[in-house]
């Protein structure tokens, strides 16, 4: 966790969360581990600039206290401190001191990992993760750490000749942070003083008019956004609704501590207003999740106003700051979501913003990326399940910390922050726009029957599966290197398809207009007649989808996608093209159950039926399918992620096998846990082991290897045997309910594979050893 910067999650000027009492606690208990009166005054003075994000004040006090007394909490502060700043080689060299330290922890290995990696050792950083991830093996970010070297190649070219950067005039030598359209131009956060005399200066709400000429952008002088929203802390951060007639924005809220050590702790709130008729804002008041015992900030509003994301290092996360998700249901906010650990890790998660098109753009320290801070986006899922992020890579994230992107309606452009070099001030507000290949498209959605636009309909694009949403007057832009399939989606409308090609080409290509009408599909109204079709004649119902990669998040090529029905007959089986993209006709009237199927990937099969009837003669869905083993055809980065079994079920953990060597089938773990010294499985595992042996059921060519992990309790010997009871005790339940003996491999692998660091003679609570008492389970190959 990154404590209290500005330049990753705008805490530091806002939050005062660890008080001086706290501070001087921290220093109290480093005293007592380190078992000697060290100078208590300076190591106080040194752990309060720490909390307080003024690293280049506390390092200097940390290393004269270590040129007298060797404490090793210490040399982990100036690992980290360096590693805030940004001083990548002398965290490096702090962070090696500190993995040989008697207590130091799997974490700290990942971090000296990440510093090699940014100093350029990538094959060390590599050797590194391995052995962190031996204590993780289920960490989701696994498959980019152990190809760490090749997917920091890929970042810093990813988005070569594709985006056009530049820095707007309105930057100064102070810090420009947090954009949001507004208006003709932007809002965005800077720095005034304070009006009481004070040095100490405070964030607060600017807005600039942008006006483009013959291509160049021009940008008025900044202006105070509304004196009505200001209070003599920090305002900053702001979203808006579509009508621009509601902010969201955050704020410091100031909550008393009731100390005398202390007057005053700072959290941050989230703070809502709407807009006066004459100008300014009005009805100022806190979100009912802002609290006195956490923050709450950065707020992205979705655009039709039900999802507000935002960042808060509230209780029960993955670690620092975590990216949340709250829905406006019944006139009120509900309670806050934790996007899961496939998108917050246990450093921080920041600056979220929700774009037209339902892509979720944050900033992380915690995932893989080129230093810093590093901008990137996810999605979600079929399964309700956001995917795991993508780093936007180069020109938009450097070495330095680059956060708070947005983008315009259409996806084209947008501004982020960044403290890269070659800027006007700390912080900097950029531009930019995509370069986009292939022929330029503009898709207006609109009544068939009145040629009236349809607002914010929703078009998917069977290339890439990617869904774009219209704005406020049905149109949308788009880019198209080759055929693709646009199926237009709109409530009380009937979808509808058409085939467009681009072709590959840069900039300057004749733009390619499309009106794609939609008729109107309520209750008792007939199908609208089409391409010579008349009303009475029976409809043709279809079926459209993308198949995409659980692990990576691509489309998956050459995927089968099987119907069945009573009663009907079955269409051809369809096969996925290299865009995922497939559709088959149906019958009306029929009901068919759908399995999706792929060589080296789990079988899925959709639990909800689809149905030819009613008004939705088109239907339209992406799914994700599960890998068991390495993909010849994939050329993705193979981020793992926690999956599930199918589009309901996500207790299966994935990841690749812990050891070096190993086959080529990942690993699954299961959620199956023992009692001590006990062969028997708890009584809570049993779904578990059901979940196990339908999977087994729907994939009846595939055999399976059941291994078993001990904790360190008791000889390697005797952990041996147990375990090798306990994976044939899952056998036997297998093959008890009807599983092919010879599809079954059962292995032990007694306290070899700890996940943690719980290993002979370390002090361990009984929770952290049961981790280790576990199941897991791996595709060793299929039936001949």
């Amino acid at each position: 966790m990154r404590p209290c910067n500005i330049t990753t999650n705008w805490f530091k000027y806002f939050s005062l969360a660890i008080t001086n009492k706290y501070i001087w606690l921290f220093s109290v208990l480093l005293l007592m581990w380190s078992g000697i009166d060290a100078q208590p005054a300076k190591l106080a003075k040194a752990n309060e600039y720490f909390e307080e994000g003024e690293y280049r004040l506390a390092i200097p006090l940390y290393e004269e206290i270590l040129g007298r007394e060797d404490i090793p909490e210490v040399k982990l502060r100036l690992a980290e401190a360096h590693r805030y700043l940004g001083n990548y080689k002398a965290s490096a060299q702090w962070y090696a001191l500190v993995i040989g330290l008697p207590n130091s922890r799997p974490e700290h290995k990942f971090y000296y990992g990440m510093m090699l990696l940014q100093t350029g050792d990538c094959e060390a950083a590599e050797r590194w993760f391995r052995d962190y991830l031996k204590y993780h093996p289920y960490d989701p970010r696994k498959q980019r750490l152990l190809n760490a070297c090749g997917y920091i190649g890929e970042l810093n070219k990813s988005q070569s000749g594709r985006v056009d950067v530049s820095l707007p005039d309105f930057n100064t030598a102070q810090s420009e942070l947090g954009p949001a359209y507004y208006g003709d131009g932007v809002i965005f956060s800077a720095f005034r003083k304070n009006p009481e005399g004070s040095s100490q200066a405070f964030l607060d709400l600017f807005q600039v008019a942008v006006e483009e000429q013959s291509g160049i952008r021009q940008y008025a002088v900044p202006q105070l956004f509304s004196g009505s929203l200001q209070s003599k802390f920090h305002e900053g951060i702001a979203t808006f609704n579509s009508e621009e007639t509601e902010i969201y924005f955050t704020r410091t809220r100031g909550v008393s501590s009731h100390s005398p050590l202390d007057p005053e702790v700072h959290r941050l709130e989230i703070v809502t207003a709407r807009r006066l008729p004459q100008g300014g804002w009005s009805n100022l008041k806190p979100l009912p999740f802002s609290s006195n015992d956490y923050s709450v900030a950065h707020p992205s509003l979705s655009s039709d106003g039900k999802r507000l994301f935002f960042s808060s290092d509230m209780p029960g996360g993955q670690g620092g700051k975590d990216i949340y998700l709250a829905f406006f249901e019944n006139g009120q906010w509900g309670p806050p979501i934790n996007l899961g650990p496939a998108v917050n890790t246990p450093d921080d998660e920041v600056f979220p913003f929700i774009s037209n098109s339902g892509k979720l753009y944050f900033s992380s320290n915690g995932h893989l990326g080129l230093g810093g801070q590093d901008i990137f986006w996810t999605e979600e899922g079929y399964d309700g399940l956001w995917v795991l992020p993508y780093n936007l890579g180069a020109p938009f994230n450097t070495p330095a910390d680059d956060f708070g992107i947005i983008f315009n309606a259409e996806d084209t452009e947008g501004y982020f922050t960044s403290n890269r070099s070659g800027g006007r001030g700390k912080d900097d507000i950029y531009f930019f726009r995509m370069i986009s290949k292939g022929t330029p498209v503009q898709v207006d959605v609109v009544d068939l029957s009145t040629g009236d636009p349809i607002p914010f309909a929703r078009v998917l694009n069977s290339c890439g599966g990617d869904t774009l949403i219209a704005g406020p007057t049905g149109r949308l832009s788009l880019h198209l290197p080759e055929c693709c399939i646009l199926t237009g989606v709109a409530k009380r409308y009937q979808p509808r398809s058409i085939e467009a090609c681009g072709k590959t080409g840069g900039p300057g290509a004749d733009t390619l207009f499309i009106a794609l009408a939609l008729a109107p599909g309520g209750a008792g109204t007939p199908a609208p007649d089409e391409e010579g079709i008349s009303a009475d004649t029976p409809r043709q119902f279809w079926l459209e989808g993308t198949i995409l990669n659980q692990e990576t998040g691509k489309p998956v090529v050459g995927a089968e996608v099987q119907l069945k029905a009573q009663g009907c007959l079955a269409p051809p089986v369809a096969m996925t093209n290299r865009q995922g993209y497939f559709s088959i006709v149906l019958e009306e009237g029929c009901c068919y159950k759908a399995k999706i199927s792929r060589d080296k990937f789990f079988t899925l099969n959709l639990e909800k039926d689809v149905c030819a009837s009613g008004e939705e003669y088109k239907q339209y869905f992406h799914a994700y399918i599960t890998p068991y083993a390495a993909d010849p055809t994939s050329d993705g980065d193979g981020g793992a992620v926690p999956v599930g079994m199918d589009a309901g079920d996500s207790n299966f953990e994935f990841g690749r096998g812990n050891e070096e060597g190993e086959e080529d089938g990942f690993a699954f773990r299961m959620n199956v846990y023992y009692d001590v010294d006990r062969s028997s499985v708890q009584e809570e595992s049993v779904s578990e082991l059901l979940r196990l042996l339908k999977l087994m059921q729907e994939n009846p060519e595939i055999i399976l290897e059941i291994s078993s992990h001990t904790d360190s309790n008791g000889s390697s010997e005797y952990n041996q045997r147990l375990s090798q009871k306990r994976a044939e005790a899952i056998v036997r339940y297998l093959i008890a309910r009807g599983i092919e003996k010879e599809r079954l491999v059962a292995k032990g692998y007694g306290e070899s594979r700890l996940v943690n660091q719980c290993s002979d003679g370390a002090p361990c609570s009984e929770e952290e050893h049961q981790q280790n008492r576990r199941t897991e389970f791996r595709v060793l190959g299929k039936v001949q």
